[in-house]
């Protein structure tokens, strides 16, 4: 039968096939199928060809044409996936043995879609939130609910976040680690600003953590200078605010103004007349004992919930759309 075939494909008289069996793809689907068909099974007894040319060939036409109708499934759609799971029976019985089945597999916007469709568990997920290009992010599945994208982490000081303002703009570093998003890749995800929601969770020296949480969230582009747009705080979990006074400041770094404040510390929004004197920056230095400059990693806040200072051991900033 093998011969057959390929005495078969050499005939022009099927051409709108030719591209597809020049590639090597369409010989492994060809060999699937005449191991299926025309193997010697304990079930079924194996078809003589050189006794059934004529039946050969009609069971190959068949099955090429069922071979172009899902490689044109593949073409028009991307992101078509093959499953590869096992039917529960008597469904999978039932079904021929060359049957293909396929699940239309669209990139989420964030992990909140991501949430809804059953991805539960917390890592390292691809999205895309506006057609622009996919990336990946750290979704965490498992807080208050789940659904968040996480565009900044820190735990130990182990990554230097004294970086360009290139770097800030693209990310940088692990996202099962220490990371920042990237400037860009936030805008894209909060370019509505009103319709997501930011969440700060901080970890304090005594184990305890505050999460002060803002009832909107978004940034600026590069050419805005990723100008910070911020709501207010909705939960009750803290006395006052240390990152609603930054609203519509702009971004910093040390390479980029606001020079004055960022040189020192780190990237994050500065300027329009409260200088370094902010009241919060989570991209600061990791202090060994308690916070001492502006250039270190602190949130205001933390000096009426935390004895050892206003510096979080732990910081992570994620968004979820208002309507999760």
């Amino acid at each position: 039968c093998v011969v057959l075939i390929i005495k078969y494909l050499s005939w022009n008289d099927f051409t709108p096939l030719n591209d597809f069996f020049s590639s090597g793809s369409a010989l492994l689907l060809l060999a699937l199928f005449v191991n299926s068909q025309f193997i010697p099974s304990t079930s079924a007894a194996p078809i003589d060809c050189q006794k059934n040319t004529a039946f050969c060939l009609e069971e190959i036409m068949k099955e090429l044409t069922q071979l172009q109708f899902e490689v044109k499934i593949l073409t028009e759609n991307r992101t078509l996936v093959r499953c590869t799971t096992f039917l529960p029976n008597p469904l999978f019985e039932s079904m021929p043995k060359t049957s293909s089945i396929f699940i239309l597999s669209t990139t989420a916007r964030n992990c909140a879609e991501l949430y809804k469709s059953g991805r539960r568990i917390s890592g390292v997920y691809t999205i895309d939130p506006d057609g622009s290009g996919a990336f990946n992010v750290y979704c965490d599945q498992t807080t208050a609910n789940g659904g968040r994208t996480v565009i900044q982490k820190r735990m130990d000081g182990s990554v230097d976040f004294n970086r360009t303002w290139n770097e800030y703009k693209h990310g940088f570093d692990n996202l099962v680690g220490e990371f920042w998003l990237g400037l860009d890749k936030i805008n894209r995800l909060t370019r509505n600003k009103t319709k997501n929601k930011l969440r700060v969770d901080l970890g304090v020296t005594t184990g305890k953590t505050v999460h002060p949480e803002y009832d909107w969230f978004g940034i600026g582009n590069e050419t805005a200078k990723y100008r910070l747009y911020i709501g207010n705080i909705t939960n009750a979990t803290v006395f006052s605010d240390s990152l609603g006074p930054h609203r519509n400041l702009v971004f910093g770094t040390w390479d980029r103004e606001p020079v004055d404040c960022a040189q020192s510390g780190r990237g994050w929004w500065y300027g329009n007349g409260i200088k370094c004197a902010v009241l919060s920056n989570l991209n600061g230095i990791y202090p060994r004992c308690g916070r001492k400059t502006s250039a270190e990693i602190h949130w205001a806040e933390l000096d009426r919930t935390s004895a050892e200072g206003n510096a979080p051991s732990s910081t992570e900033m994620k968004i979820r759309p208002v309507d999760f």
